[in-house]
């Protein structure tokens, strides 16, 4: 059963689109004429085909693009260590690097770091180690599942988006 409701449409010249919820009567009244009612969209790789969605067959470039863009995400999205989040953008990463190379250094180092959040924490060297190892691991498993999506995607084992998506979230 779809939770959200959602509803699909289609006008000639405006094309397919989606509604989170079942429009008002109001709101469907405001729709272009000549707009219908439409199946909903099952997927990333199907296209509009009498009346209805057919799947379209994506080349394994379009296939390793999608799955690149998903390891930029995960990499991107940061991971939790303890109950705080590291966040993973090159900016944070570069941060961490930085106090590492000072953690290795100064053991008695200490440094104020600032949680997504916007608290404030002080950590010392040897939890920035963690944390830079930690780092490290979690973009490694990034590039490690790229890796793994990717010969699958060229043996021809995945061959959708949804496959890439849960791979991904497996």
């Amino acid at each position: 059963m779809n939770m959200m409701n959602e509803k699909g449409f289609y006008h000639p010249s405006i094309g397919y689109w989606q509604t989170i919820t079942s429009p008002r009567d109001d709101v469907i009244a405001n729709f272009p004429a000549g707009t219908i009612p439409y199946p909903l969209k099952p997927g990333a790789n199907f296209e509009m085909k009498d009346g209805g969605w057919v799947a379209t067959v994506l080349s394994k470039d379009e296939l390793i693009d999608y799955s690149s863009n998903k390891r930029w995400e995960k990499e991107n999205g940061g991971f939790e260590v303890g109950n705080m989040h590291i966040a993973t953008d090159d900016r944070s990463k570069t941060m961490i690097t930085g106090a590492r190379v000072k953690a290795d250094n100064d053991p008695s180092f200490t440094i104020p770091w600032k949680t997504p959040d916007g608290t404030f924490t002080r950590i010392n060297a040897t939890q920035i180690i963690a944390i830079s190892n930690a780092m490290l691991d979690h973009v490694a498993a990034c590039f490690d599942t790229e890796e793994l999506v990717a010969s699958q995607i060229m043996s021809g084992n995945i061959t959708t988006f949804e496959q890439i998506e849960t791979a991904w979230n497996s």
